[in-house]
């Protein structure tokens, strides 16, 4: 089953800056052990394919599970926003 939140909605998602990547990456600080331990399951095939590097250059289709470090970056004081146009 595939995770029912995107990291492209996700306030620590960036741009990859890697040469040739369509993938995004994760800039929430994943170094140390306990927040490695929480990051999100992931299909193994996604992984040997090469399209899931998490948290450097992932497609993010490949996670199994919802990450609990998700915050939706349209969300503001719990409430729905967009930038009016």
């Amino acid at each position: 089953m595939m995770s029912k939140t995107s990291c492209h909605d996700c306030i620590h998602s960036s741009s990859n800056i890697l040469f040739n990547s369509a993938h995004i990456k994760c800039a929430l600080f994943w170094a140390n052990k306990s927040a490695r331990s929480e990051a999100p399951a992931f299909s193994e095939h996604g992984k040997t394919s090469g399209w899931y590097d998490f948290p450097y250059d992932y497609d993010p289709v490949w996670q199994t599970e919802d990450c609990k470090h998700f915050k939706n970056k349209h969300l503001k004081d719990g409430m729905e926003f967009r930038k009016q146009d």
